[in-house]
């Protein structure tokens, strides 16, 4: 089981490999570094990593620069398991994808 340190690097060295791509897909695709969870203690030491991440990430950018938004999108993924249709068996896992937004979200009253 990967600490939540461990899984924050992992997550670091996507998001930069994500970043550097030339071909770097749009903020609505599905691309975005993610981590795949099982159950609530997977869940905790994702969201963890996540936060981890983001303050690394927070950190190596120069002061003089706006700070960058990040968001943590949760979505449920489901596999098939094999030879069943797509109605039954299978896993349920939760998909935590981290997202970079232009603006912050806006909550009105």
């Amino acid at each position: 089981v990967l600490s939540p340190w461990a899984l924050a690097r992992q997550l670091l060295d996507r998001w930069r490999l994500f970043v550097a791509s030339p071909d770097s897909p749009s903020a609505d695709s599905e691309s975005e570094p993610f981590l795949l969870t099982r159950g609530p203690a997977p869940l905790a030491r994702a969201v963890r990593a996540l936060a981890l991440a983001r303050v690394q990430l927070q950190k190596e950018r120069p002061k003089s620069r706006v700070p960058l938004l990040f968001a943590v999108e949760p979505c449920l993924w489901h596999r098939p398991a094999k030879g069943a249709s797509d109605q039954g068996g299978g896993s349920h896992f939760v998909v935590l994808r981290l997202l970079l937004r232009e603006e912050p979200d806006k909550v009105s009253s």
